[in-house]
């Protein structure tokens, strides 16, 4: 994601929590915390290893 532009790592992370989501719920879970709490530590975790420990994911409401 580090080669890519802002864009393109935005749209490819979230291409990828939508398919963690979709494999969380084949497996029944199912629930607004898997949505919301677990997605944001993700990304929050993957972009603290990105940028370092000072980034801080912003929301913009679409979780």
């Amino acid at each position: 994601m580090r080669a890519m532009s802002g864009h393109e790592a935005e749209e490819y992370l979230t291409r990828e929590l939508e398919k963690l989501c979709d494999d969380l719920r084949a497996m029944g879970v199912d629930c607004p915390d898997c949505e919301t709490v677990a997605i944001f530590e993700l990304s929050d975790a993957i972009g603290k290893e990105l940028h370092g420990p000072d980034f801080r994911l912003q929301i913009d409401g679409s979780f």
